[in-house]
């Protein structure tokens, strides 16, 4: 799917900044998953490969979830989204 997304872009000049921009977030993605799970073992949560192999969905779903954060926080930052563009929240006052 990643490669498909990357070849849709072949035509302009952006197509190899869109694909490094992909690239880059995907690997900081890889590093927060795992940067997560050594977090849980650090906090206890996790105390060795015992306690993956008997409750997995919880290193999987905390680490999905740190990784998909990193990769959508990447590409906006990268992408250079301010508050302005995705619509501020109204001020109470």
């Amino acid at each position: 799917m990643l490669v498909r997304l990357m070849t849709l872009y072949n035509s302009s000049d952006s197509s190899h900044d869109l694909r490094d921009k992909i690239v880059n977030a995907c690997i900081l993605a890889g590093l927060a998953f795992f940067k997560t799970l050594v977090a849980l073992m650090g906090a206890g949560v996790l105390t060795g490969a015992e306690a993956v192999l008997e409750n997995p969905s919880v290193f999987l779903v905390s680490g999905g979830i740190t990784a998909g954060l990193e990769f959508f926080t990447y590409l906006a930052v990268a992408k250079g989204l301010t508050l302005s563009e995705i619509g501020r929240p109204p001020e109470n006052g």
